[in-house]
């Protein structure tokens, strides 16, 4: 057996990990996992809305608890995904295991409007795709094959 890296590590309280398809190195303070501080912040909260709500629900407002932590996860959930998408190539490994299509649209999606957005690879022929050619500035009585000079 080979020393094998492992693309995810932990390191200063963070998640490193690299990007699969472009190779780039990202990081995240996400929190990793649901903890009993989390469950903790939602019972005080809980308990709050049970005293200001008690005249109007009673004991069923210890029912919120499970509407709050269906909120925390929502958007704990919504927050990770977002922090692992890469930032240099756009992929998103949540998407691509969800499918693999989408997937592949979403980048090539990206990747058009990096190109329409920055003139990347302008006029240059890529594997199975065709850019728009260098938009150059013409001045009147100037053609476009003359050098230009400032």
């Amino acid at each position: 057996m080979g020393s094998e890296q492992s693309i995810i590590y932990s390191r200063e309280g963070k998640l490193h990990f690299f990007c699969p398809l472009c190779r780039y190195h990202q990081s995240t303070n996400t929190i990793t996992k649901v903890g009993w501080k989390h469950h903790a912040q939602m019972t005080v909260l809980t308990l709050t809305t049970m005293i200001v709500g008690w005249p109007l629900f009673g004991l069923k407002s210890a029912s919120f608890y499970l509407f709050y932590w269906t909120l925390f996860e929502l958007f704990y959930r919504a927050r990770k995904r977002v922090a692992l998408v890469c930032e240099s190539c756009g992929f998103d490994p949540f998407l691509y295991k969800v499918d693999v299509q989408k997937a592949r649209k979403a980048l090539k999606a990206h990747w058009q409007t990096k190109i329409d957005k920055e003139g990347l690879f302008a006029g240059k022929k890529l594997k199975n795709y065709q850019t728009k050619p260098l938009q150059t500035e013409n001045k009147p009585g100037v053609s476009p094959s003359e050098p230009r000079v400032p």
